[in-house]
């Protein structure tokens, strides 16, 4: 997966707000012993981007994923610290632009044909690594179509439900 700075971040974050539907999937540590975690800090931040989409910058991007990691991880019972956790979260979001075949309308009579549709796909993924060795315990991820046409309120509400998906296969406390 390629990795994308915060702009590219804020393009594939975007994935929010599409009629498609969110794929996510999870990959956890066969060794990982959950049941002692009890708190979590942050990774540095992420890296900087060269996309950019209108009414977003990188800092509100940073500060919807961020919010919604540690209110869902509130919720599951993990204290946040500023640092020394039992674990670190960070995230990365990638985009990659796809091709599919598609059904085109050519005419008011209905005639059709098909034809390859390019798109981009955004891809937003949580990991939670141990802090000395920064080795993964568990990763989830979501990836959907990217919209570049929706408005940062929706954008974010977007951002809330892919962490929302991907932290619900997040072991509880």
């Amino acid at each position: 997966m390629a990795r994308a700075s915060s702009r590219g971040m804020i393009a594939a974050l975007v994935l929010l707000a599409c009629t498609t539907p969110m794929a996510v999937h999870v990959d956890r540590s066969e060794s990982a012993d959950f049941s002692a975690l009890r708190s979590y800090s942050w990774s540095v931040e992420p890296a900087s981007s060269a996309e950019r989409l209108r009414d977003v910058t990188d800092q509100d991007l940073d500060r919807w994923i961020r919010a919604a990691v540690d209110a869902d991880l509130a919720d599951a019972g993990y204290q946040k610290r500023p640092e020394g956790g039992d674990f670190r979260v960070q995230y990365e979001v990638a985009i990659e632009t796809r091709k599919r075949q598609q059904q085109v309308v050519m005419d008011r009579a209905g005639g059709s044909r098909s034809a390859t549709v390019l798109y981009r796909e955004g891809t937003l993924v949580l990991e939670a690594r141990v802090p000395k060795t920064g080795l993964p315990l568990w990763r989830g991820w979501a990836e959907a179509e990217i919209s570049e046409y929706l408005k940062p309120e929706a954008r974010k509400a977007r951002i809330g439900d892919a962490v929302s998906r991907i932290l619900a296969r997040f072991p509880r406390r």
